[in-house]
């Protein structure tokens, strides 16, 4: 093995795409379900929580640390590299519903490290990954696309459960649309009554809107950060979308964990990662319908989601 460090074969970054970030409860869904979805440091924050492989040699405890090291904070150990790796996967993943990263390797083909790519165009060819360059970042990229071999490109996007990248975009630019509901044409005609006097009331269109985006959402349970009761709902359906929300994330934190096991076997590389003193998508899943029943108190049932 040669000490030539990795070669890109992508495009690393997109001066136009910078501000393409949908605004509203779109931004606030996409910022919430990264927040949280792993311990904040690991098992510094969170003594039961535990990252280990099925075969822990220090070489390749070593390996995978860097491996999973995208390079925002120095870190030494695997808990804070697996953390990091979960948290900017889902941070990609809940902005665009995707997200493809190259393989970096050394000049004998051994993988090195990972690479996120850009959001943007990524086109699967017979034997090839084409990265479709922004027409107006092309003049200063100097190319249209770059062209990296498949075996060079790993793609994640969202567990099954939780819909396809195509269907969670979909639903950002529904977040953003009903985010500020403007007050409709035929109610404007007297500014200063707000529209009463031909029978529109705001407070109703808000709550309706509200209505909308819980409904929207209901596969990732709510957005936690600005999640309010709507109308005449109670205190059991606030507290069963929160713990919605968190089986959600639970979902996506195991699916890429087994996702970059599946990686790593498609690398060659004879290990797994175990991770453990999380709430699982079952226990939250279980709690819900314990909760449902009557069993355990509301206190008791997010105690039982926490991280």
């Amino acid at each position: 093995m040669t000490d030539e460090g990795p070669k890109r074969l992508s495009v690393a970054y997109f001066p136009s795409r910078e501000a393409e970030i949908l605004g509203g409860h779109a931004y606030l869904l996409s910022r919430d379900i990264p927040l949280g979805i792993l311990p904040i440091g690991g098992t510094s924050r969170n003594a039961n929580f535990k990252v280990e492989l099925s075969s822990p040699e220090e070489d390749r405890t070593t390996w995978l640390t860097k491996f999973l090291d995208f390079g925002r904070y120095e870190r030494h150990a695997l808990d804070e590299s697996l953390v990091e790796f979960v948290e900017t996967s889902a941070e990609y993943i809940s902005n665009f519903g995707e997200v493809f990263f190259e393989i970096l390797a050394d000049a004998d083909g051994a993988p090195l490290e990972l690479a996120p790519l850009p959001p943007g165009r990524v086109m699967a060819m017979p034997r090839s990954y084409r990265q479709v360059v922004p027409k107006k970042d092309r003049e200063e990229v100097g190319k249209s696309f770059a062209s990296i071999p498949r075996n060079r490109i790993w793609r994640l996007s969202l567990p099954a459960e939780l819909g396809s990248a195509r269907a969670h975009r979909r639903l950002l630019r529904r977040l953003a649309a009903l985010s500020s509901p403007s007050i409709p044409s035929f109610a404007l005609g007297n500014p200063l009554d707000q529209g009463r006097s031909v029978g529109y009331e705001f407070t109703a269109h808000r709550e309706a809107a509200d209505r909308l985006m819980e409904r929207a959402t209901r596969r990732w349970g709510t957005t936690m950060s600005v999640q309010r009761p709507v109308g005449d709902s109670n205190e059991y359906f606030f507290i069963s979308r929160r713990l919605e929300f968190s089986k959600a994330q639970a979902l996506l934190r195991e699916h890429l964990v087994s996702e970059l096991n599946a990686l790593l076997k498609r690398l060659a590389v004879e290990v797994s990662v175990e991770m453990s003193g999380t709430p699982t998508a079952r226990d939250i899943s279980v709690a819900l319908r314990r909760l449902h029943q009557g069993e355990i108190s509301f206190a008791e049932a997010l105690d039982s989601a926490r991280t």
